[in-house]
């Protein structure tokens, strides 16, 4: 499935691809503090890295 094109996935993975984003997106909506909280961790360390 990695580096396929859209066009190339035959029904059953596109299924899977969009019950994947369906879940996702739930997550997301339900957990927006997580969310927010892991970006934050996440920009925090980057900019340490950067400014070493």
């Amino acid at each position: 499935m990695t580096g396929q094109a859209k066009e190339e996935l035959t029904e059953e993975e596109k299924l899977v691809l969009s019950a994947k984003r369906e879940y996702a997106r739930e997550y997301r909506k339900k957990n927006k503090e997580k969310i927010n909280a892991a970006n934050q961790r996440y920009w925090l360390k980057k900019a340490k890295e950067m400014n070493r």
